[in-house]
């Protein structure tokens, strides 16, 4: 049986307009980036 999710589109636009004021330049910026060196970011991105 299949179940589908349903994603609330304003609730996703909420998160990334969130993400984009902590990160302005997303994944790129500095910040992130320290913060991805504590956890295995290759791994996990080869896994998504």
């Amino acid at each position: 049986m299949w179940y589908f999710i349903r994603m609330n589109i304003d609730k996703l636009k909420q998160a990334e307009a969130y993400f984009l004021q902590s990160y302005p330049l997303g994944f790129d910026d500095p910040d992130f980036e320290k913060m991805g060196k504590k956890h295995q970011m290759p791994l996990l991105q080869f896994k998504a």
